[in-house]
């Protein structure tokens, strides 16, 4: 892929000025020292590991803008458009073949999946039957909000091509439908508004796009960059560019991803971006440079992890991001333990919604949503602006973080007593969660037991308030 030669100056001159900036942190820091997990990392090695890879500014956001995205833990993921109308899955139930850029994938009918599917001329014309006129963005975010959210990410465009947002490079969007409504720009209003951070979910896939992967490429190119300035540069400020991975394809060949992150960081500094524009169809061939500010494990809680934040996106309903008519919701308890995990390993939960065709959120899964944020209300401490660790998270649970308190979270009590390595010396103890707790601390570590009456069903949650620092 050709660079100009104005970009790779202006990118060399930036990786001078942040490596001095940066050396002259740390003559005056000396090393501090970060602890998570067991791992013990310094401001030293994280400037070296930069050092080695070269992927400054423009590939990654700053320490200090991701800080926010840390603290958050928990966030609203929305798959929806015109697919509500049949209950079918977004995108993937637009008919019944593998689709060409899917390298070892099989169609909704080959897996068997539960999907209403839909022939490509009928999938292709629902828009014209999308009129969800009871959408109301401000109760969105309310309902974000009383879940405990803190930032909301929307499908903008999925791989079937068709835009939630007011475009002008193409006729497959919502003002070319009965609703008239640019549903992208009243929800980055109304989270704006409302004090909730916002994201565009954008996929580089477009199965209805005639341009997409022919030839060279370029026209596709120049079609969804245009919708991308589109996206960062009519709705005010934005907080998260979510992308999906590229087809099968030669990402050096087909897509101009430096010149990509290049404008996105000019529209919208301090924006974070995921880590897909470095994945190529199956999730393998992922060019580090690319692999931007935070790792997406999909359907499932994420490794530990703390050297790099991440944030497991998980399906509410079934396993369909979009809204599955009598699909199975999780439970409350699924739910919490999967924000729970998500915390402990150092990263965020970005729970699902699939809103319906009529523009509301299902009442049982705002019931759930509101039945996690007063959950959240009472021990909300123990999750946000927390760090994972220090203790490596198992099947009974884990452990968060916040200065010298450390938040045990005993989701499943496997023994009567929970034994933990060393993590210094414990000066308090109190559960959170009602009861009381025994704490027996010596060189070997710490074992913690708690009467059986007095565990939580959801979460036992006790509070260690340690002499000094975590160890």
């Amino acid at each position: 892929m050709k660079r100009s030669s104005n970009f790779g100056n202006w990118h060399s001159f930036l990786k001078v000025v942040v490596v001095a900036v940066l050396v002259l942190v740390l003559s005056g820091l000396g090393g501090v020292k970060l602890f998570a997990m067991g791992k013990v990392d310094t401001i030293e090695n994280q400037m070296e590991v930069e050092k080695e890879s070269e992927f400054g500014l423009p590939y990654r956001a700053t320490e200090k803008q991701m800080q926010w995205f840390r603290d958050a833990k928990f966030g609203m993921f929305i798959h929806w458009g015109p697919v509500s109308v049949s209950g079918g899955e977004l995108s993937w139930s637009r008919g019944a073949k593998r689709p060409f850029d899917i390298r070892g994938g099989v169609s909704p009918s080959e897996a068997g999946w539960e999907k209403l599917l839909v022939p490509v001329e009928r999938y292709d014309n629902l828009y014209k039957e999308f009129n969800p006129v009871k959408f109301n963005a401000d109760q969105w975010v309310e309902i974000a909000k009383d879940a405990g959210m803190k930032y909301m990410v929307l499908t903008a465009k999925h791989h079937d091509g068709f835009s939630n947002f007011d475009t002008k490079v193409s006729e497959y969007d919502i003002m070319n439908g009965p609703f008239k409504r640019d549903i992208v720009g009243e929800l980055a209003a109304a989270c704006q508004k409302g004090g909730v951070k916002y994201g565009h979910y954008y996929s580089q896939r477009d199965w209805y796009n005639p341009d997409y992967l022919i030839g060279d490429n370029s026209k596709y190119n120049a079609f969804m960059h245009e919708q991308i300035r589109e996206l960062l540069s009519n709705y005010g400020k934005i907080d998260i560019m979510w992308f999906d991975s590229f087809g099968i394809s030669d990402i050096e060949k087909d897509w101009n991803v430096d010149e990509l992150i290049t404008m996105i960081r000019g529209l919208q500094p301090g924006i974070l971006i995921n880590n897909r524009l470095s994945a190529i169809g199956s999730g393998k061939n992922r060019p580090k440079k690319y692999l931007g500010d935070y790792d997406t494990p999909e359907g499932r809680v994420g490794k530990f992890q703390t050297d790099r934040a991440w944030e497991s996106c998980i399906t509410l309903v079934g396993h369909q991001w979009s809204w599955m008519p009598g699909g199975e919701m999780s439970s409350f308890k699924e739910c919490i333990d999967k924000l729970v995990m998500c915390v402990c390993g150092d990263g965020n939960l970005l729970l699902n919604v699939g809103p319906m065709p009529t523009g509301e959120i299902e009442a049982r899964q705002v019931a759930r949503f509101k039945e996690m944020g007063d959950w959240l209300g009472k021990y909300g401490e123990s999750i946000y602006g927390t760090r994972g660790g220090p203790v490596v998270p198992g099947d009974w649970g884990g452990t968060t973080y916040k200065g010298k308190t450390v938040y045990v979270h005993v989701l499943k009590w496997d023994e009567d007593v929970l034994s933990l390595p060393a993590m210094g010396k414990i000066k308090d103890c109190r559960v959170l969660t009602g009861g009381k707790a025994e704490i027996v601390q010596d060189e070997n570590g710490v074992r913690i037991s708690v009467n059986e009456k007095d565990r939580d069903p959801i979460d036992t949650i006790i509070r260690l308030k340690l002499k000094s620092g975590v160890k």
